[in-house]
């Protein structure tokens, strides 16, 4: 809530500013002056925006966002066990040949795992495990969690005590891809490969 509160004082200040300029037009190299100035306020207004929330206060250097796929799973685990799936549930659970009584067993037992990519990728289905008895279950839950991420995962976002919205946000398509085909979900951090030369 922070997040979105400071935003608006940002730009309610922008607007203040693009406002004193419309008011009062005073002589040209005055003019061009205040220009300036307000030109370097909103540059740092918009960079202040765009810092990274992944770096920390102390340090220069980024460091990553390691709660982001426990943030995400637990959500996601959450959201397939509330009163806002079920209306989904209706539709996916006799097209992957599951039950609720099932599913919900499934869902209660892999709650609280759900805090790492490992335990993640074990509640997804993948072509290893096709034949595996909660096979079905990980099919309706893949599913819950593309519903998920397309449709609520910004107003779970924004309405939770989450810090670094921002970071959350920009790692929610590719968690998104990642789900969608869990025999490559191994990382979620992009690696930079530099040449040598």
């Amino acid at each position: 809530m922070r997040f979105l509160k400071n935003k608006i004082e940002r730009s309610a200040e922008v607007r203040r500013l693009n406002l004193e300029k419309q008011e009062a037009e005073p002589y040209p190299q005055e003019s061009l002056l205040k220009n300036l100035q307000e030109a370097s306020t909103v540059e740092r207004i918009i960079t202040q925006d765009r810092k990274s929330p992944c770096k920390s206060e102390n340090s220069s250097r980024k460091t990553p966002c390691e709660n982001i796929i426990k943030n995400y799973g637990r959500a996601m685990a959450n959201f397939a066990l509330s009163p806002l799936a079920r209306p989904y549930l209706k539709a996916i659970l006799p097209k992957c040949g599951s039950s609720p009584t099932t599913f919900q067993a499934f869902m209660k037992k892999k709650k609280r795992s759900a805090n790492c990519i490992k335990k993640l990728r074990e509640m997804l289905p993948s072509e290893a495990n096709r034949g595996a008895p909660n096979y079905a279950e990980k099919l309706v839950f893949q599913e819950l969690c593309v519903i998920f991420m397309k449709i609520f995962s910004v107003n779970w976002l924004f309405n939770s005590k989450i810090d670094n919205k921002l970071a959350h946000l920009s790692y929610r398509f590719k968690i998104l891809r990642r789900i969608k085909d869990p025999d490559h979900f191994t990382y979620l951090k992009d690696f930079k490969f530099e040449h040598l030369k």
